[in-house]
């Protein structure tokens, strides 16, 4: 190959990249400029200034060569600006799971060095984007490589690496592929290591699923705590102090979510059916931030309900962008568990609040006796 040929080359990665749904996806400054040009192009004088294109040429002229091997890219007229064939979709902003695995277990190594996180790693981006390509071949691509790390408080401390990564493909076939040969069993084939350090490798989409429960376990301990030291705070406490509950509930009135989308709050779940035809008004978003599931309650029954499930549940309403992994209408027994298990809450939750005033004016009375 010929140093031009090389070069050409180069800069064609380079661009791919650029313009790749991968960069897009979180390049602010990408965006900004292709939704303000004319024809969502970017001038060719503005991307000869970004550092990895300026190390290997200052010929604008090289730039238009390069576009011209890439068969989604194209030109304009006056070849002095650079675009994507079919522009990109900002649905898919937050739509990398499907081309990404995570990597734990990358080497890592001691270092003094105040320099950032990924010079702190035992091995670089690209050794790691280098070893999986040569690892999976079949033309398989790797589009980012983002090392995962832990800022210390101290900004004068250089951040801790956590020995693992997020690693894109180009598309959800190369990840496909690279998940099945990376973690494939042959046994006339040597375990995928980077480094001498065995790496292990799992779906973005079971990372997710990993941290939902593990939140939604360290939830589960804490409300099992306060319920604890309330329920030892509540036997001092007689019965005829506790107001009875008494909820009226109808049936066909609650839809059961599961795998609700991460960083969802209840105004997300409200907004994502907002507009929909329905009588009924939401009475309430049974929801927790950081939990895998949830409810929504309506004030009263209507045929619509089963149908706004339906549309849950099959993807057809999404939450930020992200569809739950189901959802039902409540009925029978699940829908009675539902009801008494949220009168049982509601009645801990009196039974906690009398407790801490009981609690204050006890505090209370010992300091005015003190005083005395």
């Amino acid at each position: 190959m010929s140093d031009e040929s090389k070069i050409i080359e180069d800069i064609a990665e380079r661009l791919e990249f650029f313009f790749s749904d991968t960069n897009l996806r979180s390049d602010a400054w990408m965006q900004r400029e292709l939704e303000q040009s004319n024809g969502a192009m970017l001038a060719i004088n503005k991307l000869i200034t970004f550092n990895t294109l300026k190390k290997i040429t200052t010929d604008e002229s090289k730039l238009v060569k390069a576009t011209e091997t890439i068969d989604w890219l194209k030109l304009n007229e006056a070849k002095d600006a650079i675009g994507r064939v079919t522009p990109f979709d900002k649905n898919k902003k937050f739509d990398n799971v499907p081309v990404t695995l995570f990597f734990d277990g990358l080497p890592v190594i001691e270092s003094d060095s105040e320099s950032k996180c990924r010079k702190v790693y035992g091995t670089r981006i690209k050794e790691v984007k280098d070893a999986v390509e040569g690892y999976v071949g079949d033309g398989v691509k790797v589009m980012l490589v983002r090392l995962r790390y832990h800022r210390n408080k101290d900004r004068d401390v250089p951040p801790t690496p956590l020995g693992s990564a997020f690693v894109e493909f180009k598309s959800a076939d190369d990840q496909a592929k690279a998940l099945k040969v990376l973690t494939a069993s042959d046994e006339g084939k040597s375990p995928f290591e980077i480094a001498g350090s065995k790496v292990n490798v799992i779906t973005m989409s079971e990372f997710l699923d990993n941290k939902r429960k593990e939140r939604g376990d360290k939830q589960e301990k804490a409300r099992k705590r306060k319920v604890d030291e309330s329920e030892n705070e509540e036997n001092e406490i007689e019965m005829e102090d506790i107001p009875p509950i008494d909820i009226k509930w109808e049936k066909g009135c609650v839809i059961q979510l599961k795998g609700i989308p991460e960083g969802s709050d209840r105004e997300a779940i409200k907004d994502s059916f907002k507009g929909l035809e329905i009588e009924t008004e939401v009475c309430y978003i049974d929801y927790s931030r950081g939990q895998p599931d949830g409810a929504i309650r309506f004030s009263k029954p209507d045929e619509k309900i089963s149908g706004i499930a339906e549309k849950f549940s099959n993807g057809e309403i999404k939450i930020l962008d992200k569809a739950v992994d189901s959802a039902c209408l409540l009925q029978g027994e699940e829908e009675e568990k539902y009801w008494n298990d949220f009168i049982a809450f509601k009645t801990n939750q009196r039974k906690q609040r009398l407790a801490e005033r009981k609690g204050n004016k006890n505090k209370s009375s010992r300091r005015k006796k003190s005083r005395r």
